[in-house]
């Protein structure tokens, strides 16, 4: 029965099967603890799926994929790039949590599903501030600001609507689709149909979360700036950038390791009264 989605025909993944499984038998135990059924009862158990390794795409495959957006669109997936912002997170952004004066960005709130919309929590249950951000985040704040305002409609009525060409806000959400509603989706035929133009296959999830998390582990931040970046419980859910198919572990290793030309090289510079921090760094001192 958890094989399949409600259609009967695509199949759930590993990890959506867990997670089920590992909610109901929650529910079990707290059934146990109330001695509404026999402490006797046994369950399935299941176990706990590898995590994938996260797919992340360069930034000039993200700028491909922003060209070739409408303009009226664009701008809630470049924001989403940005600030690594999951999909529920960008659709569900409101004015209240964009301080532009102090380059702050709170995200508080997301989407969840049509008939519960916008829930005033997150993924992980928690509040987490952005403080500082790429002036590039202002501008397109700021152009957003100045877009033509409309009154965004929380459930379209039935017929044919008005249907916006300019670039549009409200009030309330930042971001508004054509139809003057919010998004409830960023995985949509604009975003496949710009993604088929620029050459890369890949999903919002993946070129917005996962490639910043593989920018921030490739760049050396550590695993408690991720998890806090993207509100994370534990660093364990933001080691997976870090694990990558032995890649990032073995470049490491490979760092550490000097030529025999770079040893003498290094000799050679301490004989001068110079030392290297980093291979690309030297800092003169005095001994």
């Amino acid at each position: 029965m958890l094989h399949y989605k409600a259609d009967g025909k695509t199949e759930t993944a590993e990890k959506f099967r867990y997670n089920i499984i590992t909610s109901f038998r929650t529910f079990l135990n707290w059934l146990k603890k109330g001695k509404f059924i026999s402490k006797d009862t046994e369950f399935i158990e299941l176990k706990r799926p590898q995590r994938k390794e996260p797919r992340a795409i360069t930034q000039e495959q993200q700028f491909a994929i922003l060209d070739n957006l409408p303009e009226r669109h664009r701008y809630i997936y470049e924001i989403a790039m940005i600030f690594g912002l999951r999909p529920e997170e960008v659709v569900a952004l409101q004015w209240d949590c964009v301080d532009i004066e102090n380059e702050i960005l709170t995200i508080r709130r997301s989407f969840s599903t049509p008939k519960e919309g916008v829930l005033e929590t997150t993924k992980t249950n928690n509040i987490r501030p952005i403080i500082g951000w790429h002036p590039r985040a202002s501008e397109i704040f700021l152009k957003m600001k100045s877009a033509n305002k409309v009154i965004v409609r929380l459930k379209n009525p039935k017929g044919i609507h008005k249907r916006y060409k300019k670039l549009c806000t409200s009030p309330t959400f930042v971001f508004v689709n054509e139809g003057g509603g919010f998004y409830k989706t960023l995985d949509n035929n604009y975003w496949y149909d710009a993604c088929k133009k620029a050459g890369v296959d890949i999903n919002v999830y993946n070129a917005c979360k996962h490639s910043l998390g593989c920018k921030l582990a490739d760049g050396g931040a550590h695993d408690g700036l991720i998890r806090d970046t993207f509100g994370h419980k534990n660093t364990e859910t933001s080691r997976i950038y870090f694990q990558r198919g032995g890649r990032m572990r073995g470049a490491a290793i490979a760092n550490a390791w000097k030529t025999r030309e770079e040893v003498e090289e290094e000799k050679e510079r301490r004989k001068r009264g110079v030392v290297s921090v980093r291979r690309t760094t030297k800092i003169p001192f005095k001994i």
